[in-house]
């Protein structure tokens, strides 16, 4: 599996303008990069965005909704896998100060080169394909991992984010498994 992905030729793309195009095209990263430097403008950016593929989110969504329904918890509950972290933006130096950089962005743009995705793959290929091999772990796997942390942020009415600081939590305190608590109508 190839772990970068450099924008191909004639691709739809941020390619150091202020607008999406398919032109210029350059072959690797190495060009793109020298193009940037080069480049004179004050306000650019270069975005390297990270990419997760063969995750299956669904199964996942429906083992967590599963085991709310497990606690009698009789509410409405939204699902999501936010990629924390998933950009990495270089901006040239600024050269007049900051006022100045955002001013200008605001009225003629950036020059923005999104040219680059690093994929960090779950999986080589999508759940349910013969011969899949997870990187890590497999969805079931991270499941059993979180689903106490899940379960007891769920009996205890959490609203929000269930974070690694909550697995870590839940560890630390050894608050028994999911098939102990019930939803009990309160919470924080």
């Amino acid at each position: 599996m190839n772990y970068m992905k450099i924008i191909c030729p004639g691709e739809q793309g941020w390619r150091g303008g202020v607008r999406e195009g398919t032109e210029p095209d350059f072959g690797g990263l190495e060009e793109w990069v020298r193009m940037f430097c080069e480049d004179g403008a004050a306000v650019k950016e270069f975005i390297l965005t990270r990419h997760i593929p063969n995750f299956s989110t669904t199964h996942v969504q429906g083992l967590i909704l599963a085991l709310i329904a497990q606690t009698g918890y009789p509410g409405h509950t939204s699902i999501r896998f936010p990629v924390t972290h998933s950009k990495v933006v270089i901006r040239a130096p600024d050269r007049v100060n900051a006022f100045f950089s955002s001013v200008t962005k605001v009225f003629m743009g950036s020059k923005r080169y999104e040219v680059l995705g690093s994929v960090w793959p779950f999986a080589d290929v999508e759940r349910g394909a013969e011969g899949r091999k997870c990187v890590v772990m497999g969805e079931e796997e991270w499941f059993d991992e979180w689903k106490n942390v899940i379960g007891r942020a769920v009996v205890n009415g959490k609203k929000g984010w269930v974070t690694i600081e909550d697995r870590l939590e839940w560890l630390m305190e050894g608050q028994g498994n999911i098939e102990q608590w019930r939803w009990s109508g309160q919470g924080y």
